[in-house]
């Protein structure tokens, strides 16, 4: 017997679009969709990676040219707030020893950054 208003062997529309996208993604091959995606089982697209662990190289420099930022930036606007102490304190990193290699460091985090995401970028479009 049903119940009063509904047809016999009716469905709920929202039920029936979830089973068929749940089966959908386990009946698509792995490789199916456009070319640099792969559908999951749960039925999401993930991009093509280069390989495994490929984009810690680019999070690592990113992260290091943003920790860079905030720090400049937090030593520059010492030169509004306190203009002698913003002298004493370039005096200061100018005379350390470890500025160099800092330089260098971040010299190669803004060179490979853009470089590896570039790389990145043309082996996802293959």
């Amino acid at each position: 017997m049903t119940a009063p208003g509904s047809q016999a062997g009716s469905t709920n529309p929202s039920t029936t679009a979830v089973q068929d996208a749940s089966t959908a993604a386990q009946v698509l091959p792995r490789d199916a969709g456009p070319v640099g995606f792969r559908a999951t089982l749960a039925g999401q697209a993930v991009g093509a990676q280069l390989s495994a662990g490929a984009g810690w190289p680019i999070a690592i420099s990113g992260l290091v040219l943003v920790i860079f930022l905030v720090v400049h930036l937090a030593g520059v606007s010492l030169a509004v707030l306190d203009p002698a102490g913003f002298e004493q304190l370039a005096a200061v990193l100018h005379r350390q020893v470890w500025l160099v290699p800092l330089e260098v460091a971040l010299a190669a985090a803004l060179l490979l950054h853009p470089l590896l995401a570039l790389v990145r970028t043309v082996a996802n479009r293959r």
